[in-house]
């Protein structure tokens, strides 16, 4: 039975039929269906037909938790709306444009080095448990870092600030009274526990900074884009190795497949018989952007660096290898290794794939078939999203208002805590704290942190959500015990408008461009029912198994 349905408006389509008829077709009978074949067709647009193979494929790009749970209709849904977005992108020829030639020039790349690489032996694998344990001790991933923050705007106030804190002066309480950035005092200077890799690109050097320090320690002035900083690292808390093991799993897989890169290279640069001339080296470190010293002198940029069996490349030609990276070089050594590796990579590794045809390869060509795919879809949501001007301010502050729990903040709680060794260490602390002897030294050694109020109810999160007091404890917790004494509850609240404007920006810019879209799909089927033939008793045999 072939099904041909007209859509009546661009809000309409034609889900309900196949729902209806699942009724229908179920009660038809007890015996079982013929099983489909791949070749099967399951619906056309135009002369683009979809086969029970297009369904597989599609349905084997969905994340397997979902596979189970997405009803068949709607994927065929999803097939004949990309089947109608890729027609529409040929119609408009974006299929011709620089851009599209550009997506699929990379994706040919990548594809071609992915197959040369495999051709090499060159491939990822999966670390052990035990190089696992031993790459995670030793990264910065095995620990959370929790400092506090003073910023001006001006350098020159920072001088008599750090003499202050040299004093004695209280970090939290200068920060208070003299940092110019709302977030630090929002926060009382406390910016909470960081990960690795956590902190805002702008602001990464101080996250890398406080990762060097122990707690107590003072580092800075620090610049950074939006002022100078001075930091306080407050605690050190070791994370355990399953809370990152996805992480350093994927840089463990990186830093693998780099080692065996890094022999790759040095069997091509033997292959094309490279060699460095030191001279030249030398020359092209000395105008690198680092140095400061950039030249145009003919003689300088024309010197021979590296000399190859294809061809020799000039400080000049390095110079355009390099680019930004030049900046990380500080030895001629370490320029060595970054030139070898930029050479292979853009050079030779190219010429391998030229040597062995890999673009004309099965593999690459398969993979290809799925780039175009993806290059025109990016390109043609691209132009209807680009269409969506940013929002105006008021616009995003009647969203906000809106939608403010969905920006509330979760409660806070301000305590001491003292890491311990273990229980009976935790318990000879209290006893010597409610003793009153040499508490003062003892309250030293206590670092003043800020929580989130936890949710749960085990002994450590019913006494931080208790009010302020005593010191507490010894609690276990992950790494050990610790001793606390709460100093501070701050509720859930609802930030001001001006602390989460560029998120609230940025969330209603989202769901403004996803509305354009799904009118533009919505209009886009209602112009095309007439070229769109669902074989609804396939369907509904799909819909069976």
């Amino acid at each position: 039975m072939l099904g041909r349905y007209r859509m009546s408006g661009p809000s309409s389509g034609w889900l309900w039929v196949l729902a209806s008829m699942s009724v229908i077709l179920s009660a038809c009978g007890e015996s079982a269906p013929v099983p489909l074949s791949d070749s099967d067709v399951l619906a056309s647009v135009g002369d683009d037909q979809v086969t029970l193979a297009d369904y597989r494929r599609y349905l084997s790009r969905l994340p397997a938790q979902a596979r189970d749970d997405v009803q068949a209709d709607r994927i065929l849904q999803a097939i004949i709306d990309e089947k109608l977005i890729l027609a529409e992108c040929r119609r408009l020829g974006l299929d011709k444009s620089a851009q599209y030639r550009e997506l699929v020039q990379n994706e040919t790349r990548r594809l071609s080095l992915a197959e040369l690489y495999r051709r090499e032996g060159i491939v990822a694998r999966e670390p052990s448990e035990t190089e696992l344990a031993q790459m995670f001790a030793t990264s910065p991933y095995s620990k959370r870092v929790r400092f506090s923050l003073l910023m001006v705007r001006d350098p020159e106030k920072l001088p008599p600030l750090m003499a202050q804190l040299k004093a004695g002066a209280d970090f939290e309480e200068l920060s208070m009274e003299h940092s110019q950035d709302p977030r630090i005092l929002m926060r009382h200077a406390d910016m909470g526990y960081h990960r690795w890799g956590e902190t805002m690109p702008s602001h990464e050097a101080l996250t890398r900074k406080a990762f060097t320090m122990a707690p107590g320690q003072l580092a800075g002035p620090l610049a950074v884009a939006d002022g100078h900083f001075l930091l306080r690292v407050t605690d050190v808390h070791p994370v355990s190795l399953e809370l990152e093991r996805e992480t350093i799993s994927r840089v463990w897989r990186q830093r693998h497949l780099a080692r065996q890169l890094a022999v790759y290279c040095d069997t091509l640069m033997v292959r094309f018989e490279g060699s460095f001339d030191e001279s030249g080296l030398a020359a092209l470190r000395r105008v690198l952007p680092a140095t400061g010293h950039p030249v145009s002198d003919p003689q300088v940029l024309d010197q021979v660096v590296l000399s190859l069996s294809t061809g020799q490349l000039s400080v000049e030609a390095c110079l355009r290898f390099l680019g930004e990276d030049g900046d990380l070089v500080d030895s001629q050594e370490t320029l060595r290794r970054l030139l070898t590796h930029r050479v292979c990579r853009e050079v030779l590794m190219l010429q391998e794939i030229g040597r062995l045809d890999l673009v004309n390869s099965a593999e690459v060509k398969s993979g290809l078939v799925e780039a175009r795919r993806k290059a025109m879809l990016t390109l043609i949501r691209g132009r209807i999203e680009g269409e969506v001007a940013a929002p105006s301010l008021n616009l995003v502050r009647l969203h906000f208002e809106e939608n403010q729990e969905d920006y509330r903040e979760v409660g806070q709680v301000t305590l001491r805590r003292l890491t311990v060794a273990d229980r009976a260490a935790g318990e000879r602390v209290i006893e010597q704290i409610d003793s009153g002897v040499d508490t003062a030294a003892i309250y030293d050694n206590f670092v003043q942190v800020t929580y989130p109020l936890p949710s749960g109810e085990s002994e450590l999160a019913r006494a931080v959500k208790a009010g302020p007091g005593r010191v507490q404890g010894p609690f276990a917790e992950e790494s050990g015990f610790v001793v606390l004494q709460i100093l501070q509850h701050r509720e859930s609240r609802i930030p001001d408008f001006a602390e989460v404007q560029e998120a609230v920006t940025r969330d209603l810019l989202a769901e403004e461009r996803s509305e354009v879209f799904d009118r533009y799909l919505a209009q886009l089927r209602a112009d095309n029912t007439d070229i769109v033939e669902i074989h609804l008793d396939r369907v509904g045999r799909l819909r069976h198994g």
